[in-house]
């Protein structure tokens, strides 16, 4: 997705914010997105009174109910954000009160993040998969921009094993996408010969 993400710890207002979101649905969704009676139906009653209700379908039902609750995260997380910095405030938050509100956060970021992923291609979500695995084993972290290693769980010669198992295909290693994907240089090149799999095992 080439829209842009927001770091957890953005400073937008209110009508900066509507922007973003507006061009999230436009991107993801497509321009009838903005449209609010996209999402419900108009019918008539006897009388001549118009009754408002949900549109049907599956899909549109979801559509809606991601934009929600994007908009609700980042809403959230705005809160936050104008704490910490002062914004409004009467009264200096206490430490523990700063830390308490950094961890609701980095909750609510990482439900952002998982929002942002857009689907991805049959042999891409494997390698999906397997990151999130070792995500959960501590190997990895999870980025703005995709992964990171954790230093001294994951060497960068095992990332570009795990790597050159998902290859393009016509078979060549997409270099620059997984650089940036795992904020590495040149990973194509420590790909190496003869090494035991680095997939994180599966539970």
């Amino acid at each position: 997705m080439s829209m842009e993400i927001l770091p957890k710890d953005f400073n937008k207002n209110i009508r900066e914010l509507s922007e973003w979101l507006d061009k999230w649905r436009v991107e993801r969704f497509g321009s009838d997105s903005l449209n609010p009676e996209r999402y419900y139906k108009v019918t008539q009653d006897e009388k001549g009174r118009y009754l408002y209700g949900v549109a049907e379908g599956a899909s549109l039902n979801d559509e809606k109910a991601k934009c929600d609750k994007v908009r609700d995260l980042l809403l959230s997380i705005k809160q936050i954000n104008d704490k910490l910095s002062g914004k409004g405030l009467s009264q200096h938050l206490q430490w523990k009160e700063r830390e308490q509100l950094k961890r609701e956060r980095e909750t609510l970021y990482k439900d952002y993040l998982e929002e942002m992923q857009t689907e991805p291609e049959p042999q891409r979500g494997e390698l999906l998969y397997y990151c999130q695995i070792a995500v959960k084993q501590g190997l990895l972290e999870k980025t703005a921009t995709g992964y990171k290693r954790v230093a001294g769980k994951m060497t960068k010669a095992q990332l570009a094993y795990l790597l050159g198992r998902f290859l393009n295909d016509d078979g060549t290693f997409p270099d620059k996408e997984y650089c940036a994907m795992f904020d590495e240089s040149r990973l194509s090149r420590k790909r190496p010969r003869g090494f035991g799999s680095t997939k994180p095992d599966g539970t």
